[in-house]
């Protein structure tokens, strides 16, 4: 995806996912990693409203949004 990333598998509440930490193109970044399927996978990024309310993944933790995260992610093709 980019120049440097680094992934991490959270578990928060009953919620469990992988985020990825990123840098592409000179921009900082951040998404859900979707595992391969018989639909694919790789990473759905955070948009421009969800990286304005988390720029970064400490902030997603803080906020104990990992829920909101899931319920953004479901259904987004990576």
């Amino acid at each position: 995806m980019g120049q440097h990333a680094r992934d991490t598998k959270i578990q928060q509440g009953g919620n469990e996912m992988k985020l990825i930490s990123y840098v592409h193109g000179g921009s900082k970044g951040w998404g859900v990693v979707v595992e391969p399927d018989a639909a694919g996978g790789g990473i759905i990024p955070a948009d421009g409203a969800l990286m304005a309310k988390y720029p970064t993944i400490r902030a997603v933790l803080a906020a104990g949004a990992l829920a909101e995260i899931a319920s953004w992610a479901k259904g987004k093709k990576a």
